[in-house]
């Protein structure tokens, strides 16, 4: 699915068809979320949620220039990320990017924090990276991180 909208960039807004459409791209019961990207290429979000990466050791997130949301719970998760000391970085993010990472979650304020186990083709597992981030949102009452 393709996404585009400087001028909505980083604003939630009930404009959300693109991602409505994107969502109905799809039947299968198994997938649970579709990622966005621009025309260029670059993965902006999923369909309901923000997107993180890590490669090795550090916490990625889309720029959110061209479009995208700031979602509450993507501002939780930078926050709590540097009170623990983890080095974020918002990026471009492309195909190669995403083949790089070491791990990968989504967020939102309805699911916290939300492991990718599989990504075209590809297994991720949630790491230390995920993991701690998920504590350090629990121990904040982000319900949806507890073990």
């Amino acid at each position: 699915p393709v996404t585009g909208s400087p001028r909505l960039a980083g604003l939630k807004t009930l404009n959300r068809l693109e991602q409505v459409m994107a969502r109905a791209e799809w039947q299968n019961a198994g997938i649970a979320e579709g990622l966005m990207a621009t025309p260029a290429g670059e993965f902006v979000c999923g369909t309901m949620s923000n997107l993180f990466l890590v490669l090795n050791g550090a916490l990625l997130t889309p720029r959110l220039t061209n479009c995208g949301v700031r979602g509450i719970m993507r501002r939780v998760v930078l926050e709590r990320a540097a009170a623990i000391d983890i080095t974020v970085t918002e990026a471009t993010i492309t195909q190669a990017t995403l083949e790089s990472a070491d791990e990968m979650f989504l967020t939102n304020s309805l699911i916290g924090i939300w492991p990718v186990r599989e990504y075209a083709g590809r297994v991720y597992s949630p790491g230390a990276v995920t993991r701690q981030l998920m504590a350090a949102l629990a121990a904040v009452g982000v319900e949806e991180c507890a073990p």
